[in-house]
């Protein structure tokens, strides 16, 4: 084996296996701080009917505090499951960790959270109370690279049901022989695979026209993947069939882009989290600054004895329980009042024959808990709504069309809307020798929103009159410039515009854009 600092030592099976269930091992056959670049750890949980969520063990053992172990825990698995079913159930979680003795490595991402990535399954076994095994595993990574960990999850799971610590400690070593992550492109051996896995300069930084790989492979033997870790997981081919009106996508951007409280409620954690994922990539290439949930249970760490009531300012939820979102909806005057989106199964009749024409005011619901009376800004491209109710109508159109149809729709919407940012921002250039460097620290409401008025915006804003619709136009981006979403985007442009080639504090780029004559 080999301890923390790679060196090789040598080990007894039995107390291995010991220290491993005690969550006491110290040595590895790997580098723990190569490791901890990509991941913190894997954590097996099992469900005793008698006990409840347990961990069956973690790799490599982590001093995960007794909150965190708890969220974990209870975010990795459903809060409902159909006892008939056998298929795996993969989704993500996201939250705030309190455990100041695990050091990893972040770039982009806020320090403060940390991503589980899980695949829950059960298999039938009589031997068992309720005939049944539940079991989950957990990736906990402080990395929100959401296709790459939930593709790693599902191959360690086709591998081995039991997800054995032998199999884990190989993906472990794989892992940690990558190297730090980098900005580019990265060809990244995993169990059997080759990985071509594109990091790009920003979380939020636009998909279209990033290089993709194009060597030469000739072995038969190795299967290759292309991975885009900013990507969001789902198909909306699935998800917008879920809707109650595919117009409702307008409102859902809306109030994102605003930071305004958004809950999606869904019959698993699989579609929750999918859509959570999807909603906030609408909002491309700007950048969501809100704690964003994909998940969220009854059971949560943010919910205490103390603190009974979750704060829904600017906090898209993920939840599949119907009771905990008549409690988000009580609590309190001092919350905005959230926007429910309701993703009904099969089994939901639509209340409208159109879907595009229905104005979103209530849903179907058993316990008659939904309402929304959202107020739009943004006009509806009714051509648009009609191509892709078409193409969701249409079985030959494939789930990476419909999603680069409605990305590239919402993608070229919030670039229209930046315009008149983009505008006013570049009359702050510095008057230095460098005239492209942007001094944003000069930014003035006032100012640019006297500049919207003279030059006017390309989106179509409602409004009778184009009095109207100056108007809202104005309440609408005055409200932008206040949120999260508005500052994030301006650290996002001070760092592309500093090293619009490299990563802050690592090396050139791979794949966007070397310099010419670089080996």
């Amino acid at each position: 084996m080999a301890g923390e600092n790679g060196t090789l030592v040598s080990g007894d099976i039995s107390s291995y296996t010991a220290a491993l269930y005690a969550n006491e091992l110290k040595e590895y056959p790997f580098n723990l701080g190569a490791l901890r670049k990509w991941m913190i750890a894997f954590v097996v949980c099992d469900f005793n009917v008698d006990i409840g969520v347990e961990v069956e063990y973690m790799f490599p053992s982590t001093k995960f505090s007794p909150a965190d172990l708890q969220t974990i825990c209870f975010s990795s698995f459903p809060e409902r499951t159909n006892s008939d079913a056998t298929e795996d159930s993969a989704f993500h979680f996201r939250f705030r960790h309190s455990s100041p003795d695990v050091s990893c490595q972040t770039a982009n991402e806020d320090p403060a959270y940390w991503y589980g990535f899980c695949l829950f399954r059960q298999q039938r076994d009589t031997a068992v109370k309720r005939n049944y095994r539940q079991k989950s595993l957990v990736l906990v990574s402080q990395h929100d690279y959401a296709p790459l960990f939930a593709y790693l999850i599902k191959t360690i799971s086709l591998l081995d049901f039991e997800v054995s610590p032998t199999l884990i400690e190989s993906a472990c070593s794989n892992i940690a022989a990558w190297g730090p992550p980098e900005v580019g492109l990265q060809e990244l051996p995993f169990l059997g695979s080759l990985l071509d896995v594109h990091i790009p300069p920003h979380p939020a930084f636009p998909l279209q026209g990033l290089v993709t790989a194009t060597p030469s492979r000739t072995d038969i033997r190795v299967e290759y993947k292309e991975i885009h870790t900013s990507e969001p997981i789902g198909s909306w081919t699935r998800l917008a069939g879920l809707l109650n009106s595919i117009s409702e996508l307008y409102i859902i951007f809306e109030r994102v882009l605003l930071s305004d409280p958004v809950v999606v409620l869904a019959d698993d954690p699989t579609t929750c989290s999918e859509f959570v994922s999807a909603a906030v990539d609408l909002i491309r290439p700007i950048p969501f600054g809100g704690d964003c949930r994909p998940y969220l249970t009854m059971q949560s760490g943010m919910l205490t004895p103390r603190c009974p009531r979750l704060e829904l300012t600017v906090v898209p939820l993920g939840i599949t329980n119907p009771f905990f979102l008549k409690r988000l909806l009580s609590s309190g005057k001092e919350n905005k009042t959230p926007y429910v989106v309701y993703l009904a199964g099969p089994e939901v009749k639509r209340k409208h024959h159109l879907h595009f024409y229905t104005s979103i005011t209530e849903r179907d619901h058993p316990n008659n808990i939904i309402a929304n009376d959202a107020k739009a800004f943004i006009e509806k491209d009714h051509e648009f709504l009609r191509m892709l109710e078409n193409q969701l109508k249409d079985p030959g159109t494939t789930p990476l069309e419909c999603g680069r149809f409605i990305r590239r729709h919402f993608a070229h919407l919030a670039a229209m809307f930046l315009a008149p940012l983009n505008r006013y921002l570049a009359t702050l250039a510095s008057t230095s020798s460098d005239s492209s460097i942007i001094d944003i620290a000069g930014f003035s409401e006032a100012d640019f929103l006297a500049s919207l008025s003279k030059h006017g915006c390309s989106v179509q804003f409602k409004g009778k009159t184009g009095y109207h619709r100056h108007r809202t136009a104005e309440a609408f981006y005055r409200k932008f410039c206040r949120t999260p979403n508005f500052f994030r985007w301006l650290e996002m442009k001070m760092r592309l515009q500093q090293a619009p080639l490299e990563v802050i504090g690592a090396g050139p780029v791979n794949g966007y854009g070397e310099k010419a004559g670089q080996d």
